[in-house]
């Protein structure tokens, strides 16, 4: 079913290996890469009230990423 009420939260997950200027730049990159997500949805018609962006980090990734969740 649609939900055109939806909420979403937008979550950056960086990885924590490798040296600290390496985990920092991944941070960065993957924060930015989160801003890119959300600068689309609002494109897309998302309301930005809608749209809650954060960041995290995962032991276990080799590279970052961005996850999407409806709320």
């Amino acid at each position: 079913a649609l939900r055109p009420n939806s909420n979403f939260a937008i979550l950056a997950v960086s990885p924590t290996r490798g040296t600290s200027h390496a985990v920092q730049i991944a941070q960065t990159t993957t924060k930015r890469r989160a801003q890119e997500v959300l600068c689309a949805m609002t494109d897309m018609g998302v309301p930005a009230s809608r749209l809650q962006i954060s960041s995290s980090t995962d032991p276990g990734l080799s590279a970052g990423e961005v996850r999407v969740y409806q709320r």
